[in-house]
């Protein structure tokens, strides 16, 4: 995960121009979720068909056609829509209690994570400042309709910030409301691991390593890839930018940028690169065996 600082900017006239009349569509449909307290997609006997497909190539456009969480590139344009979910950061109907992941972790479960909601987050069901573009098995095997808080659930208000006092576990990425994701997450190679140590900051351990075991950053696919990219891409850059060739120079700048694919691991290698060469080497070493001998 990465912070996109500037994906926001400007979002009302970027949707009016994509999809002109979706801010009045969405304004309605929120005062009518409003008066009956709750998300539904019928009301008076007839269906209400959810449109906030129609603003998602914005959200992939800024997202650079990268997966909000997982940072996976996929194809975009008129053929890319489908593999793309444009999804609720909080869910805009029920939310069900999360109880950690189904497989081991470092981190014990046994504090409070949120209750469950039979309303959720109605009222930001059309906020586009709670949305945001995942890949399907970050959003809809994972994400679903969970989401893990550390205070009590609020039921209502008009905006994400209203929302604040639930101390959420999660990070939304867009803009620059939310935390840095770097600041709880970094990689040691292909792996997610929290940035700061359980016995430097407990709570921030803690907070990385629920977003990690959540969205299952670690899980085999995804960091068999990411090891291929370090191992393919960012290593053989670094190396040739290090002997003075200024086009992998500038290829490295990119993989660094929020615009390449797993830019938060490319910039975590690129930093242990130049601060311990050595372990670098040794590093490099072990994404060898896995990719070419494993």
């Amino acid at each position: 995960m990465i912070r996109y600082p500037d994906a926001l900017d400007d979002i009302e006239a970027a949707i009016e121009t994509v999809a002109p009349g979706w801010l009045r569509r969405a304004d309605e449909r929120i005062r009518l979720f409003d008066r009956i307290r709750g998300y539904s997609e019928k009301h008076e006997d007839r269906m209400l068909a959810p449109f906030w497909s129609e603003i998602k190539p914005i959200f992939v456009q800024r997202q650079h056609n990268k997966c909000i969480y997982c940072e996976t590139i996929l194809e975009g344009g008129e053929y890319g829509a489908i593999q793309w979910d444009l999804e609720h950061f909080r869910p805009k109907g029920r939310v069900r209690r999360w109880n950690g992941p189904q497989f081991p972790s470092p981190l014990t479960y046994d504090f409070p994570i949120g209750e469950a909601s039979d309303i959720g987050y109605f009222m930001l069901s059309y906020t586009p400042s709670n949305y945001a573009a995942a890949c399907k098995s970050c959003n809809s095997c994972l994400k679903s309709d969970y989401f893990p808080i550390a205070g009590g659930r609020i039921q209502a208000g008009v905006n994400p910030e209203s929302y604040s006092a639930e101390s959420p576990y999660l990070i939304y990425p867009l803009g620059t409301h939310d935390s840095d994701p770097a600041a709880f997450i970094k990689f040691d190679g292909p792996k997610a691991v929290p940035t700061n140590s359980r016995d430097a900051d407990e709570q921030a351990w803690r907070k990385a390593q629920i977003i990690i075991d959540f969205f299952d950053l670690n899980r085999e696919d995804l960091e068999r890839r990411r090891a291929g990219w370090l191992y393919w891409a960012v290593w053989r850059c670094w190396r040739d930018s290090a002997a003075g060739d200024t086009h992998a120079s500038q290829a490295l700048e990119y993989l660094q940028s929020e615009r390449s694919e797993f830019s938060n691991c490319s910039r975590c290698f690129v930093e242990l690169c130049n601060s311990d060469f050595d372990q670098a080497k040794q590093m490099i070493a072990v994404l060898h065996e896995t990719l070419v001998l494993g």
